[in-house]
């Protein structure tokens, strides 16, 4: 049987503090073999971003068009593994993540993502992540990182660039109506900043907000500029 290999893609813009202590945890996870390549899809970033990024390894993508879907689509088309893990810039995804994808697969999931927990001690994210084991609306999101066959993420149609954000949700939920959403429980570590710049309950009420609306129909790019004016 062919063996199968994955690409790690991540969107980047301005995440020169980030990316290179993520690439070099990426190069020492387990399971190397199963590794094709870390694609990093900068979308023009005016900080040292994409030296980082190609000093620590990883192939440089400079998107034709700035935004995580874009991204996202043209490192999926230049991939050359045949399962595509997506991983967001200030998310670092669980040590085992490479057999647990492959093993997935190998049971038959054609799509998944990770819980996760936050890089933070606050008992209420804490509680947050404990959801993050769990099949629901919220599912999916770009913190849990996502991993898909480039031939099923092709057949679903891609990210839909028009999208300014919540292009992850969007597909998760498009896709849904196809096959489920596998979770597997080993925790990602994701970046506690927005809560830590902002108060816990007014993340979650604009989050909640946003997802509400964005599910109803409202325009992305109305929520979008709301969402960025409010929470930075």
């Amino acid at each position: 049987m062919e063996k199968k290999t994955i690409s790690i893609i991540i969107p980047t813009l301005n995440e020169e503090e980030r990316i290179g202590p993520l690439i070099d945890h990426l190069h020492q996870l387990p399971h190397p073999a199963y590794l094709q390549e870390i694609i990093v899809c900068d979308g023009g970033s005016e900080d040292k971003t994409q030296e980082i990024a190609e000093a620590a390894g990883a192939t440089l993508l400079k998107s034709p068009q700035r935004g995580r879907a874009v991204q996202m689509n043209y490192a999926a088309d230049l991939a050359q593994g045949d399962i595509l893990y997506f991983v967001h810039a200030d998310v670092v995804p669980p040590k085992e993540c490479l057999g647990n994808i492959m093993n997935a697969l190998a049971e038959g999931h054609r799509m998944g993502c990770f819980s996760f927990d936050f890089a933070s001690t606050s008992k209420l994210l804490k509680i947050n992540a404990y959801f993050t084991q769990f099949d629901l609306m919220t599912s999916g999101g770009g913190d849990q990182t996502f991993f898909i066959p480039k031939a099923t993420f092709n057949e679903l149609g891609q990210f839909d660039e028009k999208l300014p954000f919540m292009e992850d949700f969007d597909f998760v939920w498009r896709a849904k109506k196809h096959y489920p959403l596998h979770l597997v429980k080993n925790r990602a570590v994701v970046s506690a900043r927005k809560y830590e710049s902002n108060s816990y309950l007014k993340v979650q009420v604009v989050n909640g907000i946003t997802l509400a609306l964005f599910k109803r129909g409202y325009s992305p790019f109305k929520l979008a500029r709301w969402y960025k004016r409010l929470l930075g």
